[in-house]
C-alpha cells in the first residue's frame, strides 16, 4: 500500500496541510530520535524546522482555499536576523498549545509508521527467539 503524502488536521480555526518529510532527512530525524540526541537543542530545533517545512497552511482567497508554505527556517529578514514564519497572520509562532500540537501531529504522521514497524519486528522476533527456546 502506498504511503500518504499529506494528511490535513484542523487545529483551533486553522486548517493544515502536512506533508511526509524527504526520505533522507526523515531518516536523519529518525535515527536521533531512536538514539536518544534530539535531547540536543541543536538537534531539536533541527527536527522541529524539518517538520514545520514541510507543513502548509490553509489560506482562502474569493471563496478558494489553497495550502501555502507557513516556514523556512533559512529565510531571514533585512537585518539578517531568522525570520522563518511566512505567514505573518498566523500565530504559530506565538502560540505554545498550538505550536506542540502541529509538532505532534507532524512528527506521528511522519514518524509513527517507522516506529510501529520497528516494534512488530521486534515483537516477531521475541515470539521466534520464544518458540525456539522452548
Amino acid at each position: 500500500m502506498a504511503r500518504e503524502k499529506f494528511k490535513d488536521v484542523k487545529i483551533g480555526d486553522e486548517q493544515f496541510h502536512i506533508g511526509v518529510v524527504p526520505a533522507d532527512k526523515g531518516n536523519w530525524a529518525v535515527m536521533m530520535l531512536a538514539g536518544g540526541k534530539s535531547e540536543d537543542p541543536i538537534i531539536f530545533q533541527k527536527i522541529q524546522d524539518l517538520l514545520l517545512s514541510n507543513i502548509q497552511v490553509f489560506r482562502g482567497k474569493e471563496g478558494v482555499s489553497v495550502p501555502m508554505r507557513m516556514y523556512d527556517p533559512a529565510r531571514r529578514d533585512d537585518a539578517g536576523n531568522p525570520d522563518p514564519w511566512l505567514v505573518k497572520d498566523l500565530e504559530v509562532a506565538a502560540d505554545v498549545d498550538l505550536f506542540n500540537q502541529l509538532i505532534l501531529e507532524a512528527t506521528g504522521f511522519n514518524f509513527d509508521p517507522f516506529f510501529e514497524r520497528v516494534k512488530k519486528e521486534a515483537k516477531e522476533e521475541r515470539a521466534k527467539v520464544s518458540t525456539t527456546s522452548q
